[in-house]
């Protein structure tokens, strides 16, 4: 298997959380997602688009009732109205790892991501629809090193 491919590449510098799950708390989270192939589809609002082949990366949060657990656990969820961005493609990738923290904000997850030179965002307004950032969504070919940004964060690894 080359670089990058399955299964997921090593993001390291966080401690793993146990099968108890994600804790019920406000926060933000980043997943980790894998799309085996590129696929067109039609994302809400943003229209059709297209998702190439590879690693993606989405920076979330998680304000309201149950917090990280809840949110997460939706997107991780196959049988869900298409309500957000990150829905649509949740779809059709697999999602390979949950980060979260509780004292990080959605903006300080974006910047880090920025700063990653293998990264790219490929769909502009995604995610972003209450924020000032272009995308929250990145995409890499390979799975890049993001270790700047997860050792301030700790894994869930879904089953």
């Amino acid at each position: 298997m080359s670089t990058g491919e399955k299964p997921c590449c090593s993001l390291p510098g966080a401690s793993a959380v146990g099968a108890s799950g994600l804790p019920a708390v406000a926060g933000v989270y980043l997943l980790v997602m894998y799309l085996r192939d590129s696929h067109e589809i039609c994302v809400g609002g943003l229209g059709l688009r297209r998702f190439r082949k590879g690693w993606y990366f989405y920076a979330g949060s998680a304000r309201g009732p149950g917090g990280i657990r809840a949110r997460c656990a939706r997107h991780l969820r196959p049988d869900k109205r298409q309500r957000w961005h990150i829905d649509y493609l949740t779809q059709i990738a697999q999602v390979q790892q949950v980060w979260f923290a509780e004292v990080l904000t959605e903006m300080s997850i974006v910047s880090e991501l920025l700063r990653c030179p293998k990264l790219e965002q490929p769909v502009s307004g995604f995610g972003a629809s209450d924020s000032r950032a272009r995308s929250h969504l990145f995409y890499s070919r390979f799975c890049p090193e993001v270790s700047c940004l997860t050792r301030r964060m700790s894994l869930y690894l879904p089953e």
